[in-house]
């Protein structure tokens, strides 16, 4: 059966009388919009709460009263009321923009739509006028522009230039920055797409980038791995440097663009190259030369010594008349010649042994020694040339000094060359000193202290290098070759230990000579003349300070590092571009480059631009360092922080 379809209800009419009740409520109930009722006259007829709020007049107060009452008297309120309601007469509507004023005196702009009201035979009967405080609006649009023109004025003022360009790549602002650096008036470039400021040949990628960035913005260099070039008015391109930044302006987002200049950087960075190169192959050169001068000083040495023990052997064999008898007269002789001949049997040998260290073929044996037996051998040797110029030589070994563990024959020859070089330069009744004591981080102290003619202050950089004397004349008083002390400082230097001196002079002088209390394990040892091996990787040690340097030394050895040190700036850098390290220890007062300059020259090219830096200083502000991809230690440091900070570059050396 089919269902019944129900006939819809006719709509109920509102009377008149219900009518003008809907309306009044909902004109009582408009508190954004002041609605006013008017007759022709302009007088008020009908004030609704959105008025009283606007306005501040009561209903009861303002009902019968005219509306010029409402016009600011400053803008000639009847002349206005007339002509707006002329206008109102003639098309049925006018809408503009007024002024106001409130019962309490204060003035204001708003929005006013005055409309015509008829009757029902057409004939017109008032107006209705309907306004909108415009205060909040153009309080917002004020701060909005003053904010415009913060930012702006933020714009303008930054060093770089500045483009802010839409997702369209359309560029919306540049500052004068821009101008400058491209050659366009700003004119020129607004509203214009920005790929005018790119080459040509780089056009067609460039909205691809741009749009990878709108889909990822956040701030960050453009094209970081790539080469970036800016294109001039004039056509002449130059390299740039571009950090891009996300704007969020009315819900959409731009882009902003510093651009910098960076062809001087560029320049300066090629020369910093060329001069890397040229650096790089002059060590080289140097490491070859050295080579060299060292397979040559050994070849030499052996050949020299091979014939001279023959001849200090058969000196000794007919001097004890062992070959026969020997007149006094032939005895004084051959005496003559065997210490003549002895002498230069141990200059041959200290150029022997300088040769080793310096090809790193030189053998150190440790093992447990009485260090009382091994300084009165020593003695027992210059016992002779002592009593011969009256000097009252003095043993001092700290009785609490134990568990030393070194090369015996090699610490004589350290104690030999200094004792024999302070009894040489004291005067006949003066007195040597040698003392042997404990020191601070494993290591232990020789001292030999003399009362000779001391050192001229501008003479101490001089005296532990090779072949070099203080008197150098025809006729020096003092004998020599200047290797005593050169070697002394190459087998110190090569065990890990490091020497020293202070002097003055006509009063005296005092060597030292800082050891580590257990030497290394028999075999090669690496001195900073020497190319590590390839199995085990390589420290170089940046630090002037002697028992900083020494510490750090073994602490690296301990950590099965080969060590290299540099006492200045300009060693570092032979060595830097000599060589590829595994790590760096750098601290930042050196006595000829400052640290900071060499940690900048480091980062920028060569063999160790990416080698992992332990920056060991006490700089309290060394964050510069930290942006250089280098860790920072401040003095004093303990093994176990220094320790973990070699422990977390390990996984960071460049391969």
């Amino acid at each position: 059966m089919a269902k019944s379809r129900r006939k819809p209800t006719p709509g109920v009419r509102l009377s008149p009388a219900q009518q003008a009740v809907f309306l009044r409520s909902v004109l009582e109930s408009s508190t954004e919009y002041s609605i006013v009722a008017e007759d022709l006259e302009g007088t008020i007829l009908v004030w609704n709460e959105g008025a009283r709020r606007t306005y501040g007049y009561e209903s009861s107060e303002i009902v019968g009263v005219m509306a010029q009452l409402l016009y600011d008297p400053d803008y000639d309120a009847a002349r206005e009321s007339r002509e707006k309601r002329q206008q109102a007469l003639d098309h049925g509507v006018w809408s503009g923009e007024v002024r106001r004023i409130r019962k309490d005196g204060s003035r204001f702009s708003a929005h006013m739509t005055l409309t015509l009201r008829r009757e029902a035979d057409g004939t017109p009967a008032g107006f209705t006028m309907i306004d909108r405080d415009l205060t909040a609006e153009q309080r917002l649009l004020s701060e909005l522009h003053r904010s415009r023109q913060r930012f702006e004025h933020i714009v303008e003022s930054a060093p770089d230039a500045t483009v802010i360009v839409d997702h369209g790549g359309e560029i919306v602002l540049v500052n004068s920055q821009t101008e400058r650096l491209f050659g366009y008036p700003r004119a020129d470039l607004l509203g214009k797409r920005v790929e005018m400021l790119v080459p040509e040949r780089l056009r067609g990628r460039h909205p691809g980038h741009r749009s990878g960035y709108f889909d990822d913005p956040r701030v960050r260099p453009m094209g970081a791995s790539l080469e970036l070039f800016g294109l001039r008015q004039d056509g002449s391109e130059f390299p740039v440097e571009i950090s891009l930044s996300p704007l969020e302006v009315g819900g959409g987002l731009l882009v902003s663009s510093s651009i910098r200049d960076v062809t001087e950087r560029k320049r300066l960075e090629e020369q910093l190259r060329r001069k890397n190169e040229e650096l790089e192959e002059q060590a080289r050169r140097v490491q070859e030369a050295n080579r060299l001068k060292s397979e040559f000083l050994a070849n030499m040495s052996h050949e020299l010594r091979t014939p001279l023990n023959a001849v200090v052997g058969f000196a000794e064999i007919i001097h004890d008349g062992k070959a026969g008898s020997v007149n006094a007269d032939q005895k004084e002789f051959l005496g003559d010649i065997l210490t003549s001949s002895q002498h230069l049997l141990r200059l041959i040998n200290d150029v022997l042994d300088l040769a080793k260290v310096e090809a790193g073929k030189m053998e150190f044996h440790p093992e447990p020694v009485e260090m009382a037996s091994l300084v009165g051998e020593v003695r027992d040797v210059v016992r002779t040339m002592t009593a011969a110029r009256r000097i009252a030589l003095t043993i001092d070994i700290d009785p609490d000094l134990a568990g030393i563990e070194i090369d015996a024959s090699k610490f004589k020859q350290v104690l030999y060359n200094y004792l024999s070089n302070a009894l040489k330069f004291t005067p006949i009744g003066g007195a040597v000193t040698v003392r042997v004591r404990p020191n601070p981080n494993d290591t232990f102290l020789l001292e030999v202290t003399d009362s000779g003619i001391g050192i001229k202050p501008n003479d101490m950089e001089r005296l532990f290098r090779e072949f070099e004397q203080l008197d150098a004349s025809a006729s020096k008083e003092y004998s020599g070759t200047g290797l005593g002390l050169a070697l002394t400082r190459r087998i110190v230097e090569a065990q890990g230990g490091n020497v020293s001196v202070e002097s003055t002079l006509g009063m005296g002088s005092v060597f030292r000579a800082s050891l580590p209390r257990r030497g290394a394990q028999r075999g090669r040892l690496i001195n900073e003349e020497t190319e590590p091996p390839d199995l085990l990787p390589r420290a170089l040690v940046i630090e002037d300070r002697e028992d900083d340097r020494a510490w750090l030394v073994r602490m690296l050895k301990a950590q099965g590092y080969h060590t290299e040190v540099a006492r200045t700036g300009a060693r570092a850098l032979e060595l830097l571009q000599g060589r590829q390290f595994d790590l760096v220890t750098l601290d930042l007062i050196l006595p000829d480059i400052a640290g900071a300059e060499l940690l900048r020259g480091l980062r920028a090219g060569g063999p160790n631009r990416d080698t992992p830096v332990l920056v060991v200083t006490v700089v309290p502000d060394a964050g510069f360092a930290k942006h250089l991809g280098a860790e920072v230690l401040l003095k004093p440091v303990s093994e176990d922080a220094f320790a973990a900070a070699v422990g977390r570059t390990r996984g960071s050396r460049p391969s």
